[in-house]
């Protein structure tokens, strides 16, 4: 992104500017090139619909993988947020010790024990826990 000048936080028009119904979707962004955030906006929504553009992406609570250029409708838990990881990435995560991801951690300064890289491929989710 430092060459190419993109902001870190790009809405989906920006990103997918060839894909018009990226438009529709204003508060739907990328956070790196991986991963897809979408905030949800109504107070008291219950059910949401998502954007997925092209390409492959997986649901990062559940780990299902959808294909993109679909539209969603969405059950929404107000604890899970919608976020997808596009298919292909790469992240390292911060587990807390029951090693379940939206479990709280702490902030310490230290070599973290419970560190887990994700591989988000095509033919399955990878997990290896780091040493």
């Amino acid at each position: 992104y430092v060459d190419s000048g993109r902001p870190m936080m790009q809405s989906l028009a920006l990103a997918y500017s060839t894909d018009l119904c990226c438009r529709d979707y204003p508060y739907e962004y990328l956070f790196g090139r991986d991963l897809l955030i979408v905030p949800v906006v109504d107070e008291n929504a219950q059910e949401y619909e998502v954007y997925l553009p092209e390409g492959s992406w997986y649901d990062l609570w559940t780990m299902r993988k959808l294909a993109g250029g679909q539209k969603l409708r969405l059950d929404i838990a107000i604890e899970r947020i919608p976020v997808y990881v596009r298919a292909g990435a790469e992240l390292p995560l911060y587990l807390s010790t029951s090693g379940k991801l939206g479990d709280g951690i702490d902030n310490h300064i230290q070599t973290q024990p419970n560190a887990l890289f994700e591989a988000f491929g095509e033919l399955a989710t990878i997990r290896l826990l780091l040493q």
